[in-house]
């Protein structure tokens, strides 16, 4: 399980060890699993390139590593954590109505794709006395307009 805030800005190499650029964002489909990495390379206009998560071949704690013929499209269409349809700061609510807090981040399995938790935050002040919250979730969330609709796990 990794959490995407520690993956962010990571460098991201091909497996012949040429660096590709940085990893910028998540790329999340519609029923709420990962299924790529928007990978920023250093260039004049800062573009993005989004690669399959079947390409990565290791989320290493300082590294990223993909495929040398990576699949490597600048056209992604669906859910971010912060740049294409973000979804950060989006208020997080339980199917039963409550208010958790806005999302923060997920943390997510690299090998199937899918959100295990979500972070949620209560605001600056509150994070700094109280912390963040680690909401577990095993159901798809559901992605509204102004908010994220997950079904919190018991322990």
């Amino acid at each position: 399980m990794r959490a995407f805030s520690l993956l962010k800005a990571v460098s991201v190499y091909t497996e012949n060890g040429t660096k590709f650029g940085q990893v910028h964002d998540l790329a999340i489909n519609e029923s709420g699993s990962i299924i790529g990495l928007l990978i920023r390379r250093p260039s004049l206009f800062r573009s993005s390139f989004f690669v399959p998560l079947e390409d990565v071949l290791i989320f290493g704690r300082d590294e990223v590593m993909i495929a040398e013929n990576a699949h490597r499209n600048s056209r992604f269409n669906g859910y971010t954590m912060y740049s294409h349809v973000p979804l950060a700061g989006k208020m997080l609510l339980s199917s039963q109505g409550e208010e958790l807090g806005l999302l923060h981040d997920v943390y997510f399995d690299e090998k199937k794709g899918t959100i295990v938790a979500y972070e949620a935050s209560d605001g600056f002040f509150a994070d700094i006395s109280e912390g963040t919250k680690i909401i577990k979730s095993t159901c798809p969330p559901i992605f509204g307009k102004d908010a994220v609709v997950i079904t919190v796990y018991d322990q």
